[in-house]
């Protein structure tokens, strides 16, 4: 493997460590949020637009480290593979993945999921999906507004009685999160039910006998409208809040959720 980075490091002209991971700050920031675009069906991970935002110490050199190795795997085609637009004065960098050819007659694949990421004021923004994520971190950037760690009960409920000594801080909003949890549960029971169901039909003997016949496969096993709707969660649901520090002793995590 060192034989390896050493000839990639060559090759492309930088230094892995020292261009690229060193370069690297020591805060992370995590988002995730509803994509309103995906259809209520799909798999959770369809339905959520992720965001890591790294800090930076040198944005020139993190910068030029990555367009080398986009150059060193991709050649002259990575200006083609990774979209590049102007945003807030800042560049985005778009890879959609490749449509994998269909068999004739085959339902349609879902699409993969892309990634978009920029760099800015000694950040990197890397947002997994759309890129809706990566172009708001912007705006934040740009906006004098406050932002929601500025508001008043975001300081008193969820800041106010961090410890000096906080290395990590999580906050979800369970009212918009629940519903989807709802929705994957009732997936998985769906595909389970299927699964068993075509596993009985194929233990059958061939002339059927002697066998119980087996559930419909296809039948539903949960009313989706009984499922309820997101005004009426988000009243019995609220946010969960929870926060890492570390001491002499050890490293200790904490949480509370708010209904």
């Amino acid at each position: 493997f060192q034989g390896y980075v050493k000839s990639f490091n060559t090759s492309a002209g930088i230094d892995l460590k020292r261009d690229l991971i060193g370069n690297l700050g020591d805060q992370v920031i995590l988002a995730s949020a509803l994509d309103d675009a995906a259809p209520a069906d799909a798999p959770l991970d369809q339905r959520l637009n992720q965001l890591y935002a790294i800090s930076l110490k040198n944005d020139t050199a993190f910068t030029g480290a990555v367009e080398s190795i986009k150059r060193g795997v991709y050649g002259q085609a990575a200006d083609k593979i990774f979209e590049k637009r102007a945003y807030l004065g800042h560049d985005i960098y778009t890879y959609a993945p490749p449509q994998p050819p269909e068999a004739e007659g085959a339902p349609p694949r879902p699409a993969g999921r892309g990634f978009s990421y920029a760099v800015a004021d000694h950040w990197v923004f890397l947002g997994i999906g759309s890129a809706s994520l990566v172009e708001n971190a912007l705006q934040g950037l740009e906006s004098k507004q406050a932002s929601f760690w500025d508001k008043d009960d975001v300081k008193r409920n969820l800041l106010a009685d961090l410890p000096d000594n906080s290395r990590w801080l999580s906050y979800v909003d369970l009212g918009k999160i629940m519903p989807v949890y709802f929705d994957a549960i009732i997936q998985g029971m769906q595909t389970s039910r299927k699964m068993a169901a075509m596993r009985a039909q194929r233990s059958q003997p061939d002339d059927g006998s002697g066998q119980t016949p087996p559930a419909e496969p296809d039948k539903p096993l949960v009313d989706d409208s009984a499922k309820p709707d997101a005004a009426t969660l988000a009243k019995y649901w609220g946010y969960t809040r929870s926060y890492g520090y570390q001491d002499a002793h050890g490293t200790y995590s904490t949480g509370r959720v708010i209904y």
